[in-house]
């Protein structure tokens, strides 16, 4: 199931038991606080799926890192915004697991130390 916005924009879509969404995080990223958001429309729809939802899975095209929430826990933890582009869900960066897109990582929880550090490690690597 593809998603769009009401401008016929894609937004992501719904397949197996995820919905997926690829962002930039310079420009997709809320700033205060850190959190990854989700027109409401999107959300609602995926709550009528039954409990067919499971996760949501957001890809930061621009750092090659990939996010992963339980759908239960966005529910339950996400606020509403509206920042001019309609309403939206969001859920602070806390809540999700995240992992480079690399063979063999695992997904960690998100903290500052913990994403700063997957970075550094990457970096070296390419280095080496």
């Amino acid at each position: 199931m593809i998603f769009r916005n009401k401008e016929g924009k894609y937004i992501g879509s719904f397949t197996g038991v995820s919905f997926r969404k690829t962002v930039y995080r310079s420009t997709h990223m809320l700033r205060s606080p850190q959190s990854w958001a989700i027109d409401s429309d999107v959300v609602k729809t995926l709550e009528l799926l039954n409990g067919k939802c499971k996760k949501i899975i957001v890809y930061d095209k621009e750092n090659n890192v990939t996010y992963q929430v339980d759908f239960a826990l966005f529910l339950e933890k996400m606020f509403v915004i509206n920042r001019g582009y309609g309403n939206q869900q969001a859920l602070p960066l806390v809540y999700w697991k995240f992992k480079l897109a690399k063979k063999g990582e695992r997904f960690k929880k998100f903290t500052d130390e913990a994403y700063y550090l997957a970075h550094q490690e990457n970096q070296v690597r390419k280095v080496e």
